[in-house]
């Protein structure tokens, strides 16, 4: 029995009032929930905003570094709407609109103009921001008003302001206002505008901006002409999205199969293998596909008897023909099978005739092989059997290589080339080789460029199409079969996507889907049902679904967004895949359904091959 007096009466009744308040936030469950790298964030039913997992930098909010291995709330608020969590940073946005970050801000992500890590929550800017996303090293964020704004690293364009310099504050995306929502990756942005059209922009290594291409875009880019689009999220790597008939999409890198497509990154080669370049173990040459090794790679470039491929963990690999150490192994020695180069840290790779450059992931930029011409860019003509660095630039974006020459594009928008000039082809102005980078012209706005075996083609970030060097075919496009010592502007359009430049031939996509082609045609390389050759563009086909096209000596391969892929030109060697005779026009060679690309090997004798992805 007990007995109570006014004193322990007071005490119940006070433990009762805090039991009850207990149950009651105990109560409260999840309403949304938010992974990061490493840490996770959420809102309960009650407003509350809570945190844990990995807090190096202060990414929970909670005042600390303390990792934390079960939920702590964030401050005492009860007025947390929403939350995005990014690689070491999290941000989110109250019931009154304003926003509040915390976390890693070594780029700029936070957004409150310093570079200074938080362990709290920081306001940035007003109160009247409707959504935020919170990418790997950088932030996006919508509006009431439906203006879009973008802040942090911007290595790969991912902020959309048409530049490559990282932000401090939020900038504004355009002067659109109707941006419905917007999704974040490592370094890609994905978006969705209120008439239902998707935009993408930023790294696209991997094609998961879905514009068909793999070029980074540092503004806006319209994804297709559907206005169906209901949402969207970017992965890492990778992009998938719901259209508002119930369909699922999926685009981008797919080495562990995330594309859920029931495919991953397989390899596969044909035609001309007198030196192994293939990859296959033999000196055979094939008429159809055969897979060369795993399933784990990233991307590959053919050269002209030789074959290098990224995997997915930035290893680098090179096969075929070594007579100038272009192989990169430090022999002289042909090698019929994959050889891993050097150490983990490639980001992309390109393999002119008897020359390879490529670009590790600090933006470097490395070259081995033939140098007869200076085409390595390390101020000397003598060959290299293993990768030298070029200068001690960091910030290479894209580099192509053709016969005898290298072109390559900084982060910053500006085009570089070296080597073999004969026929103007570096795009200075002269006709002198050089033996070390050289800039050509003034334009930072470069976007994409191709080197074929003597001219050169490029795309600018407003969608012109420019073209220099060896004109004999007309495979500049200019209308004249007369050399170009300086880039030349092709026709008046601005809708060009993707460019690429053969021996002596060039084919190209615009935006609207439709593929066109130009230069020498003996073999219907073309693809437009003649041999005669062009001097300007001409459309091949009627149809609009082009996705992506590469030029290989004198023939032609493509792929069209419905995982079909095409081939034409000649097939001596069984480079189209068909196991048949040459063709002047676009035949199928693989049913829909995949998400693989090919490259052609360039041999300059016209003894092609393919390897593809």
């Amino acid at each position: 029995m007990i007995f109570f007096n006014k004193k322990t009466t007071t005490i119940v009744l006070a433990l009762m009032f805090v039991l009850a308040h207990l149950q009651t936030v105990e109560a409260a469950v999840f309403s949304q929930v938010d992974s990061g790298g490493l840490h996770s964030v959420g809102i309960k039913s009650d407003g509350s905003l809570w945190a844990w997992g990995y807090n190096s930098s202060g990414q929970l909010g909670d005042t600390t570094t303390t990792d934390r291995y079960s939920p702590v709330q964030v401050g005492s608020d009860f007025n947390w709407r929403s939350v995005s969590a990014g690689g070491i940073h999290t941000l989110a946005i109250k019931a009154d609109g304003t926003l509040w970050a915390w976390g890693y801000n070594w780029h700029g992500q936070l957004g409150d103009g310093t570079n200074d890590n938080k362990n709290s929550p920081v306001q940035i800017g007003t109160s009247n921001w409707r959504s935020v996303s919170a990418g790997e090293y950088y932030t996006v964020a919508i509006k009431t008003d439906g203006t879009l704004w973008a802040w942090g690293n911007n290595l790969y364009g991912q902020l959309g302001d048409g530049t490559n310099s990282s932000k401090y504050s939020p900038v504004k995306i355009g002067n659109d206002s109707n941006w419905q929502s917007v999704t974040t990756g490592y370094g890609h942005t994905v978006a969705i505008k209120t008439d239902g059209t998707l935009w993408a922009w930023g790294y696209n290594s991997y094609g998961q901006l879905g514009d068909g291409s793999n070029d980074n875009r540092n503004s806006p880019v319209k994804i297709g002409n559907d206005s169906n689009w209901q949402s969207v999220s970017a992965g890492y790597d990778h992009t998938v999205a719901l259209k508002t008939d119930g369909t699922l999409w999926a685009w981008g890198r797919n080495n562990y199969g995330q594309l859920g497509d029931g495919s991953n990154d397989s390899l596969w080669g044909w035609g001309h293998n007198d030196y192994g370049q293939l990859g296959d173990g033999t000196y055979t040459s094939r008429h159809s596909p055969v897979q060369i090794g795993t399933s784990d790679w990233q991307l590959v470039s053919g050269g002209g008897k030789h074959t290098v491929a990224v995997k997915s963990n930035h290893s680098l690999w090179a096969w075929g023909h070594n007579g100038y150490g272009q192989l990169g192994n430090d022999t002289v020695t042909n090698k019929e099978s994959p050889v891993q180069i050097g150490t983990s840290n490639w980001q992309s790779v390109s393999a002119g005739e008897y020359h390879t450059v490529a670009i590790k992931t600090g933006g470097t930029l490395w070259a081995w092989g033939y140098n007869k011409f200076g085409q390595l860019g390390d101020t000397t003509v003598a060959d290299k059997k293993s990768p030298v660095q070029i200068g001690s630039a960091t910030n290479w974006q894209s580099v192509t290589t053709g016969y005898g020459h290298t072109v390559a594009i900084k982060t910053d928008g500006t085009l570089w080339a070296w080597g073999y000039n004969y026929y103007g082809q570096l795009g200075d102005g002269t006709t002198i080789k050089k033996n070390s980078p050289v800039q050509i012209t003034t334009a930072n706005n470069w976007q994409s460029v191709s080197a074929g075996s003597r001219h050169t083609v490029a795309l600018k970030t407003d969608g012109t199409l420019w073209a220099w060097g060896y004109n004999y075919y007309g495979q500049l496009g200019d209308g004249t079969t007369d050399n170009r010592h300086s880039p030349v502007k092709i026709g008046n359009d601005s809708n060009w996507q993707s460019v690429s430049a053969g021996e002596y031939h060039t084919v190209a996509i615009k935006t609207g889907g439709t593929l066109w082609a130009w230069g020498y045609n003996k073999f219907g390389q073309l693809g437009d049902g003649t041999t005669t050759d062009r001097h300007s563009p001409v459309q091949i086909t009627t149809a609009n679904n082009w996705q992506s096209v590469s030029a290989g000596s004198h023939h032609t391969v493509a792929l069209k967004t419905d995982g079909t892929f095409w081939a034409w030109g000649r097939n001596n060697y069984g480079q189209l895949g068909d196991g048949t005779a040459w063709h002047n026009q676009p035949m199928q060679i693989a049913p829909g359904g995949g998400d693989s690309f090919c490259f052609p090997i360039k041999a300059r004798n016209g003894k092609g091959a393919l390897i593809c992805l």
